[in-house]
């Protein structure tokens, strides 16, 4: 039997969509499908991660079923199960745990957000656990606690034809970030909109630019803060906006000047 479904690559935190064809239960091929986000024929390209797919599916490094110990453990000795009876075995396994050590008992540890970041927090909410950890606590969390105590809920960069400058500062999109993002990025690289980046090293992203500035390692503060001396005491901010929304602005100005 073969057939075509609906799928995504879950290789990075993008899940970029595809059109598998199955055939007797194993995926034997695989197209972008450009009907869904976030298709880009560049991004594709450019990507070697999805196609990476049919090899690993049936590597042999890979557990495609669940496993069931037999015997000790550290003998290596398995059985084959069905997804049902593993998932009522988990089920009642972390039921037992809780009724006797509380909900606390169980953690999750995971590396970046790609087939079940969201969906795992939601389960240990449910679960009564907040031992929640991974990469965000120094990387997502810290940038969106920023945005949300400084102008509201996190945004993406908004990049279009009324954009006058872009500053990209402290990253490096072109050899990190092949996303649909960078192509904007790199078609306002093309265009007369200034492209800034701040980064001591002059990375793939720096070439691209029409000014980059490398400060001294750890004096990215002092930058930051003479930029906004700058913008304050020209009046190059938004006075309404700071009149009824900013706490503190005044003593800011004065600690910049």
């Amino acid at each position: 039997m073969r057939e075509v479904r609906k799928t995504n690559c879950h290789f990075c935190g993008y899940l970029c969509a595809f059109h598998a064809t199955v055939e007797d239960g194993r995926v034997v091929d695989l197209e972008p499908d450009p009907s869904r986000y976030p298709y880009d024929p560049k991004v594709l390209a450019g990507c070697r991660r999805w196609k990476m797919n049919l090899d690993v599916l049936d590597g042999d490094d890979r557990v495609n079923y669940p496993l069931r110990r037999v015997g000790e453990r550290g003998a290596n000795n398995w059985e084959r199960v069905s997804w049902d009876e593993a998932l009522d075995d988990i089920a009642q396994r972390l039921s037992k745990l809780r009724d006797q050590y509380g909900s606390e008992t169980l953690a999750s540890m995971i590396g970046g957000p790609h087939a079940s970041f969201w969906p795992l927090h939601r389960f240990m909410n449910m679960f009564g656990s907040p031992n929640n950890m991974g990469i965000g606590q120094i990387c997502w969390n810290p940038r969106i606690w920023m945005d949300a105590i400084t102008f509201g809920w996190t945004i993406e960069a908004d990049i279009n034809d009324d954009t006058e400058c872009v500053f990209i500062w402290g990253t490096n999109p072109a050899e990190s970030d092949n996303s649909l993002w960078w192509q904007s990025i790199r078609r306002i690289g093309k265009s007369d909109t200034p492209l800034v980046v701040i980064d001591p090293r002059y990375t793939k992203t720096a070439s691209c630019a029409d000014l980059w500035i490398a400060p001294k390692t750890g004096t990215d503060c002092a930058l930051a803060l003479g930029f906004a001396n700058v913008i304050i005491a020209e009046g190059l901010y938004d006075r309404d906006f700071v009149g009824q929304w900013c706490h503190g602005f005044d003593e800011f100005a004065a600690h910049v000047a």
